[in-house]
């Protein structure tokens, strides 16, 4: 089925970003859900979810620097969700292993 617009490389690149953040902030969310209760809202895991984005593409390739993107996003999860180092860290945990099944399911790589 076509896309109902012009369909260019770029187009198509911002299309699949678009549909990854979103499916992965749903699943940040429902990660924080879980450990946060209702206070977790889904506009905050949209901004948690490109902020690692963004941290994770800064600081990738070597062990030291993921283990400093991994600090830093856990301290954004911890600054965003107002919770401790221990239930942030449950938050990703929980958001890495819930992002790699639907990303399996769906055949695609999740922002986080």
């Amino acid at each position: 089925m076509a896309l109902p617009f012009p369909t260019t490389p770029e187009t198509l690149a911002i299309l699949h970003f678009i549909i990854v953040w979103l499916v992965s902030s749903f699943i940040l969310w429902l990660s924080a859900r879980i450990f946060v209760g209702k206070k977790a809202s889904f506009v905050v895991s949209t901004v948690a979810a490109v902020v690692g984005a963004a941290i994770f593409s800064l600081f990738s390739g070597r062990l030291l620097f993921t283990l400093i993107a991994l600090f830093l996003w856990l301290f954004v999860l911890k600054s965003l969700f107002n919770v401790g180092w221990a239930k942030a860290s449950l938050i990703a945990f929980a958001a890495w292993i819930l992002g790699a099944i639907v990303g399996w399911l769906l055949g695609i790589q999740l922002v986080f």
